[in-house]
């Protein structure tokens, strides 16, 4: 990945059969155990190459949606389709074939202690069957991006939360992936790694990459001006779409 994100960040040719919706939901609820409805009747499609804020209070279910959109959390009624199939319907491994098409970051950044921090950027392109050697000099090449380019064969515990954050954010997009879902990337932070972060996201986008983002930081939903999705007690609204966002009720 090249340090100034001029260079193309693939030659990835778009395809004409590709769906016209990356992620659609309709009418989609999730509960909580006891039926308290952490996502209640959500309905909107995403299209292709899109990048779209979500934005909330603590609690509104910002979490849940991207869990649910990167199918990790299933739903309770209503319907999900991401990148063209519909989650339920995909036998166990291609379903674990599609969610390798998706990159997403956690809050708890959910890195493998035992895995050193370039061992678990590196990890995406392992399961894709990538050479040790191109794994390694591309693991490496983010992780210079996010600052952590002394940090390479360090374990994360001994990571502070931040540099977690980073070590995440490089491994989530180390795949090129078709949707990124991030949540709070640049929540633990400082501001010029997190102008880093959003670059990179920028130039994911660019190239194709539906990217959505779940913050808090309502500086950087007004200064990028991208299409928004707030989130209130379950319930989605639309702010600021327009047609060139991709964003649809």
């Amino acid at each position: 990945m090249s340090g100034n994100l001029t260079e193309p960040l693939s030659d990835t040719v778009p395809d004409p059969a590709a769906p016209a919706t990356v992620v659609a939901l309709d009418r989609v609820s999730v509960a909580y155990q006891g039926g308290e409805a952490a996502l209640d009747q959500v309905t909107f499609a995403l299209s292709p190459g899109s990048f779209t804020f979500v934005t909330g209070g603590s609690g509104a279910g910002k979490t849940t949606l991207l869990n649910v959109i990167g199918l990790a959390l299933p739903i309770s009624s209503g319907q999900l389709r991401v990148l063209g199939h519909d989650p339920k319907s995909l036998p166990r491994t291609e379903r674990a074939a599609l969610r390798r098409r998706i990159g997403m970051v956690f809050q708890d950044f959910r890195l493998l202690d035992h895995l050193s921090v370039l061992e678990n950027v590196a990890l995406p392109l392992r399961m894709d069957g990538v050479g040790d050697g191109k794994r390694r000099a591309q693991a490496s090449e983010l992780l210079e991006w996010v600052g952590l380019g002394d940090r390479l064969n360090s374990l994360p515990p001994t990571l502070s939360g931040g540099q977690k954050q980073r070590v995440a954010i490089a491994r989530a997009v180390i795949g090129r992936p078709q949707l990124l879902l991030a949540d709070e990337p640049t929540g633990s932070i400082d501001d010029e790694i997190g102008m880093r972060v959003i670059r990179l996201f920028q130039a994911l986008h660019h190239e194709g990459t539906t990217v959505v983002i779940a913050t808090h930081n309502h500086h950087l939903v007004r200064s990028l001006q991208y299409p928004t999705l707030h989130l209130a007690h379950g319930h989605v609204h639309s702010i600021g779409a327009d047609n060139s966002g991709g964003l649809g009720n």
